[in-house]
């Protein structure tokens, strides 16, 4: 059932059958701001105790005013940069890419929510659509459309920000991970480490909130199609599954109170576990250095899919 709501104040939908509550805001990039297993009473999306109550802007700095947890999409890059190539040569892209800051024009049809959004300085239109499955699976859609006779190279990230639990699990169908930035950990960009263990420290394994660590990393290009968070307390899971050769990477932020963000903040304590096309977080980086993004043909478009399962 879709029915129309608030959330803290602003305007959104919300998708829910008997198990899965989900609730959208479309005029915050189509922001996930609620991911709720009604049958366990959990809330699997992180938020801040001081949501921000207002509507960002293109081009507001995202870790400073916006940075307040739940499901947001970063296209078509997601670290700022200038776009490597041309004719875009030389654009500045904003943090966390265009669209997670601009409104997106929502409809309900059928069981599902459509929503699409505009490039602001590139000439591109992204649809996702959003339904529920039953049995706790959720399904995400999206299309990537090229409005040019050009190549458009991308990045495309989905960004969930999770609630943790000390001793919750990350299952990765990976090995190895290669670091894109370590903000409180012993490594450097591009230092590739091995999976789960590092130097005796098990990574999938949440610690406690104070144990200082902060870490991006992504996979290679993946094989296997699914990534997991979970909690061993109570057997609850979380699972992404999604085609490899569509969906290309993971991925992971690991913010276990290395990182406060802004000054005077105190360091938080929670995960974006992020399927995702292209690596690392910048598209100049990612065309230029390690060659690992995604490319929309001239004139035409891209389809890819997430699916969730809450169990």
């Amino acid at each position: 059932m879709i029915t129309e709501t608030t959330f803290e104040n602003l305007p959104a939908l919300q998708l829910a059958d008997e198990n899965v509550r989900l609730t959208i805001i479309p005029q915050w990039g189509g922001k996930i701001s609620e991911m709720f297993d009604l049958r366990r009473s959990r809330e699997w999306l992180f938020r801040r105790e001081q949501f921000a109550d207002r509507l960002p802007f293109y081009g507001a700095n995202y870790i400073r005013d916006f940075d307040v947890g739940g499901f947001d999409e970063c296209f078509p890059t997601v670290g700022p940069c200038l776009h490597p190539s041309a004719p875009w040569l030389g654009t500045p892209l904003p943090d966390h890419g265009e669209i997670w800051s601009i409104a997106w024009r929502a409809r309900a049809k059928g069981e599902a929510i459509h929503l699409t959004a505009h490039g602001v300085r590139l000439p591109y239109r992204l649809d996702k659509s959003i339904r529920l499955l039953g049995d706790g699976r959720v399904r995400l859609d999206y299309t990537a459309t090229n409005l040019t006779p050009f190549p458009m190279p991308f990045l495309w990230s989905s960004h969930p920000l999770f609630a943790l639990r000390p001793g919750m699990r990350l299952s990765l169908p990976v090995a190895r991970m290669r670091v894109s930035s370590a903000p409180s950990y012993a490594a450097h960009p591009g230092d590739v480490l091995t999976w789960p263990l590092v130097n005796g420290l098990d990574l999938s394994l949440v610690p406690a909130p104070d144990a200082g660590i902060a870490l991006k990393v992504f996979s290679p290009p993946l094989t296997e199609g699914w990534a997991a968070l979970s909690d061993p307390s109570d057997g609850a899971a979380f699972r992404f599954e999604f085609e490899p050769s569509a969906v290309t990477h993971l991925g992971l932020w690991v913010n276990y109170g290395g990182w406060a963000g802004t000054t005077g903040a105190p360091p938080g304590f929670n995960l974006a576990l992020e399927p995702c096309i292209g690596a690392p977080d910048t598209l100049d980086t990612a065309v230029i250095d390690w060659g690992e993004h995604g490319t929309i043909p001239a004139n035409a478009s891209l389809d890819w899919w997430l699916e969730i399962t809450l169990s």
